[in-house]
């Protein structure tokens, strides 16, 4: 079973409680000791890790977190002794408790060796979510997902372009491929389209395409003040590549990106205080991405359908939710 830990620190509040309920003893110790003596007695005690509550996400996952006795400051500024101490302190806590990963801060600007830092940014639930995204939006604006005309702009990785046009050959009639690859993609899309019978136009003319688009999913780099005129005021544009000079009234129609909501299991469980650290969208991709026994950790990993699929099924399962778009 996969045992994952998430490391966090104290806040403010937590560190003016933990000095006036130290103080007495602090003054005590400060008296009958000598001040070498009382600070690496001090010191033993400070380094003290709270283990969480463990959420037991099912029968091949938990996750639980565990509170470092530092303000994120603090941890920052460690010296080399004291953090290479703690470093021994956690492994042997993750050894003692079966835990297989343990996960730190992104915002951490030093690094343990006994963690790897958060690299969950949401892009990868983000990419495998687009279907659910894609009906979501479609049912705000009114749309009929079969009938609107979609655009896919191919960036550098043709990967990304054929795993959205695939993803989403069973749902709608026609895409549009805008790409300087023309050869190379149709060879892949003809498989597809004979599969499923899904129409693909494929282009060059960027312009002209978004001239007549309900959505465009980007993968390339489109500089928007050049052809701003050209999109449909009503197309929503999700982006999963850059865009260039977004002007105001083109940036009400982008999304860069999705909040995910928690249920009550993760949102009861955590203490208050890991949500400083970790946004909810990131713990649901850390949770999403490893209940499968296969190691997901870049988009590369999504060309199985099957991978997708599993990660759809999961997000229903554990009760998560699109709060937003970014």
């Amino acid at each position: 079973m996969k045992k994952i830990a998430l490391l966090y620190f104290m806040g403010d509040s937590d560190k003016t409680c933990e000095n006036n309920s130290g103080s007495i003893i602090s003054i005590f110790f400060k008296w009958i000791f000598l001040p070498g003596l009382f600070g690496k007695l001090r010191r033993l005690i400070k380094i003290k890790l709270v283990m969480g509550e463990k959420i037991q996400v099912d029968s091949s996952l938990a996750i639980q977190g565990i509170k470092l006795p530092y303000t994120l400051e603090e941890f920052n500024n460690l010296g080399k002794a004291k953090k290479n101490r703690l470093d021994k302190i956690i492994s042997k806590i993750c050894s003692e408790n079966s835990i297989t990963k343990c996960i730190m801060p992104a915002i951490c600007s030093c690094s343990l060796k006994s963690c790897e830092k958060s690299n969950f940014d949401g892009k990868i639930v983000y990419t495998a979510l687009a279907e659910y995204i894609l009906n979501d939006l479609c049912e705000k604006k009114g749309f009929s997902i079969r009938e609107i005309d979609i655009a896919v702009i191919q960036g550098e990785d043709d990967l990304l372009p054929y795993l959205i046009i695939k993803l989403l050959s069973p749902v709608v009639k026609f895409i549009t491929l805008v790409t300087d690859q023309k050869e190379s993609m149709d060879k892949k899309i003809e498989e597809i389209c004979d599969e499923t019978g899904l129409s693909v136009r494929i282009t060059d003319n960027l312009e002209d395409v978004l001239k007549n688009c309900d959505l465009i999913i980007n993968y390339g780099n489109i500089k928007i003040n050049g052809i701003k005129y050209s999109i449909d005021s009503n197309s929503i544009i999700i982006n999963y590549g850059e865009l260039e000079d977004l002007l105001p009234e083109v940036k009400k129609t982008v999304i860069c990106g999705i909040d995910i909501g928690l249920g009550d299991k993760y949102l009861q469980a955590f203490e208050k205080e890991i949500f400083k650290f970790y946004s909810s969208t990131e713990i649901a991709e850390i949770v999403l991405t490893n209940k499968k026994d296969e190691n997901i950790d870049n988009l590369h990993n999504l060309l199985d359908l099957k991978t997708i699929e599993s990660i759809k099924e999961y997000f229903i399962e554990e009760g998560f939710y699109v709060k937003g778009y970014l």
